[in-house]
């Protein structure tokens, strides 16, 4: 069945069953937009709210990141190629010239972030589970789970891991620079743990940041379809998971390293 589910997704997000496939062919209007995520962030969830938007699909692009930008032709190349509706997801931390080209494209670009406590979590579980990621063979010589929280916390540079106050301070730029930041909290909705009326203000306040109408009747719709098992990344999806996994000594040792830099995201440290 979720087989089933991840196939007819992926058919509608690259616009290949109408109606989409349709409005794809005719769009000449609608705006071009860049997903920004930080990784374990919620990238999935933020391409799903968009792309139930009917006139917006996916570029037949992988998600971009530092690493095979170049496979593509390069980011200026990759921005002129983009058709009218189509979205580009990527893990592209900040950068002034990349913010440059993007204002120059004309793409819009929205961000989303979420507590990076839940972000250590989520990745530690990811890397064990995807032996095929870069760092599952470093995730799986630690001895406990602890200690692979506690590697993702503070980076180790011989295994080329960066710690999570690395990875925040590389994408905080987006926070100024994107149209419309985003939060995975706020966006989840009550299944994950959220609120269904925040959730419905923030998909509101999103398509209008970007430009994009959407009737109330559509709102309600793109809520209640957002949180599906049908992502390749999801796990549970639950807010605030790290509580189950982070110890004293832990979220000591992660305040030290980024206590500021998750209160500049917007989320306080004591809750």
């Amino acid at each position: 069945m979720n087989d089933l589910r991840s196939i007819l997704w992926n058919a509608q997000r690259f616009a290949l069953l109408p109606p989409k496939l349709c409005r794809r062919l005719t769009n000449r209007s609608q705006s071009r937009i860049l997903v920004v995520s930080l990784p374990k962030a919620g990238t999935h969830l933020l391409e799903r709210a968009l792309l139930l938007h009917s006139p917006l699909y996916r570029a037949l692009l992988p998600t971009l990141n530092e690493e095979n930008l170049e496979n593509h032709g390069g980011f200026p190349k990759i921005l002129a190629r983009l058709r009218p509706g189509q979205v580009l997801v990527s893990h592209l931390p900040y950068k002034p010239e990349w913010h440059e080209a993007i204002r120059q494209a004309g793409v819009k670009t929205v961000l989303i972030k979420r507590d990076p406590r839940d972000i250590i979590v989520s990745n530690m579980f990811y890397t064990k589970k995807r032996t095929d990621h870069r760092l599952h063979r470093a995730m799986m010589e630690q001895r406990t789970d602890r200690d692979r929280l506690r590697l993702l916390i503070e980076g180790n540079s011989v295994l080329a891991i960066r710690g999570i106050g690395e990875v925040l301070t590389r994408f905080s730029g987006w926070l100024d620079a994107a149209e419309v930041v985003t939060g995975y909290e706020e966006l989840i909705g009550p299944k994950g743990g959220g609120d269904r009326q925040t959730q419905v203000t923030l998909i509101r306040e999103m398509f209008g940041g970007l430009g994009l109408s959407l009737r109330e009747e559509a709102i309600s719709r793109t809520a209640e379809g957002l949180f599906s098992s049908a992502s390749p990344t999801y796990r549970k999806g639950l807010i605030g998971q790290w509580k189950e996994h982070l110890d004293d000594d832990l979220l000591g040792d992660f305040e030290q390293i980024a206590g500021d830099l998750t209160r500049r995201y917007g989320y306080p440290l004591h809750n």
